[in-house]
């Protein structure tokens, strides 16, 4: 079987969960299996050769990039699709299959993640923001802790929106993405029309990307919560009663891992918390390891954001030699796929939260059976090395259809580089260049900058 040639567009200089969740790992993990393929990633720097990523952009069977929303971009993207293959002596060159990765609802940011400074176009009721506008919004005691005012500190009304219509509109040129999530891909149907082919390639581990450590035995009960400030609303609904458990057991101790904000933690006795920084992502494996949580909360306010979140803080907490029981908000991902009861306990309200972490607190067979339970159906759903492969088998139907559907035309008389896809061996020559252009009438698209990713 030829190969399949994958150029991926990776930020490396910034790589965080959602590029190796979204990207890097399945790519690694498409390697690890040995499965026919031949991978190339673009770390968006300057150190890429112009020829190598022109190269790569034109000819690759699947070009892969998460959420770019970059104007440049979409004109190439525009113009390769729209190109004939070449055959010479033999060989079929086809135009590559563009394919866009999102795994959020960047249409409806909530107005209390720090995104919405890029990417906010809606009020709360959800209407449109009109230019000169500004969102106040309030805590549950009514007093204000977050203005967007338009033109401000970053946040311009006009910019958010064309930035949005960017997105749309590459996606709506590539006609693939792929998401995290069927409700991910329900929103992404909506917004981006039918014409755009999407699939589900689920958030998935590696359990072999993380230390099989037994840590010694500890007397405390290890509460984790871990995130960013793109979470501050979900954990500020609930920290009441997450003081008063914490107050209320002597045995419990807090792990707050990310985002640290006094709000959050009232008068819950120092001693009685650990916070651990925000860590380069290259180093969270190792340090996930070592935390040791004995349950894991994960509270999601059930917000259109929201809702198109993964599970994957479940699966992490899960994967560890000794698991942690997880307690999550009835939203997302964590609705869909937790089995209240087995696998996890779900709750709606801060009193049911602070109940069932009361009850896991003080029951440790249920924490040990659940956290069991869940270990075991993510090895089974979530595992990379059984996700992966559907992804793997959907990239060679495109690869099929394009073939299937893409006029060939036939210069046996011009000299055509032998150009390999695969863009590890030999990129290609400037003529290539000249070539494609004549095919498409002279249509040159500008050299490409690096992609803006959200």
């Amino acid at each position: 079987m030829k190969p399949l040639n994958i150029y991926a567009l990776i930020n490396m200089d910034e790589l965080h969960a959602s590029y190796y969740y979204r990207l890097q790992m399945p790519l690694q993990t498409m390697e690890k299996l040995g499965l026919p393929v031949q991978v190339f990633v673009d770390p968006i720097t300057g150190d890429v050769p112009s020829n190598t990523r022109a190269n790569g952009l034109m000819w690759s069977d699947i070009v892969w990039m998460y959420q770019a929303t970059d104007p440049l971009m979409r004109r190439n993207i525009s113009v390769i699709s729209k190109c004939n293959a070449v055959e010479q002596n033999g060989q079929v060159f086809l135009p590559a299959n563009f394919v866009i990765d999102s795994d959020d609802n960047l249409f409806n940011v909530h107005h209390l993640n720090p995104a919405f400074r890029r990417l906010g176009v809606h009020r709360p009721d959800g209407t449109i923001l009109s230019p000169g506008d500004t969102i106040t919004c309030e805590n549950d005691e009514g007093k204000v802790t977050l203005e967007w005012k338009d033109g401000v500190n970053g946040f311009n009304i006009s910019e958010n929106i064309e930035r949005l219509e960017n997105f749309r509109s590459l996606c709506q040129a590539a006609k693939y993405m792929t998401t995290s999530t069927p409700r991910c891909e329900q929103y992404l149907k909506e917004e981006m029309g039918k014409e755009v082919e999407t699939f589900v390639n689920y958030n998935s581990v590696r359990f072999d990307h993380y230390d099989d450590v037994a840590l010694a035995p500890h007397k405390e009960i290890r509460i984790m919560w871990q995130g960013s400030d793109t979470h501050y609303d979900d954990l500020f609904r609930i920290r009441k009663a997450l003081q008063n458990v914490i107050k209320k057991y002597p045995e419990a101790k807090l792990i707050m891992w990310g985002l640290h904000s006094p709000a959050l933690l009232g008068d819950i006795p120092p001693e009685r918390i650990k916070l651990i920084p925000w860590l380069p992502y290259d180093t969270y494996h190792v340090k996930l390891v070592t935390v040791g949580p004995d349950i894991n909360i994960c509270p999601l306010t059930p917000t259109q954001f929201n809702n198109s979140r993964s599970a994957i803080k479940w699966y992490e907490a899960s994967l560890l030699h000794d698991p942690a029981a997880t307690i999550a908000q009835r939203a997302g991902a964590y609705q869909d796929e937790i089995e209240h009861g087995k696998t996890g306990l779900l709750f709606d309200t801060p009193n049911e939260f602070e109940e069932q972490l009361c009850t896991l607190i003080e029951n440790e067979k249920q924490r040990r059976e659940l956290a069991s339970n869940a270990k075991d159906w993510v090895h089974e759903n979530r595992d990379a090395f059984k996700v992966v492969p559907k992804l793997y088998e959907w990239f060679q139907q495109i690869r099929v259809k394009k073939r299937a559907s893409t006029p060939i035309e036939v210069v046996p008389n011009e000299p055509f580089p032998a150009i390999d896809p695969n863009v590890h061996s030999r990129p290609a020559k400037s003529r290539a260049r000249s070539v494609a252009r004549k095919r498409r009438g002279n249509a040159r698209p500008r050299r490409r900058r690096n992609p803006a990713s959200l």
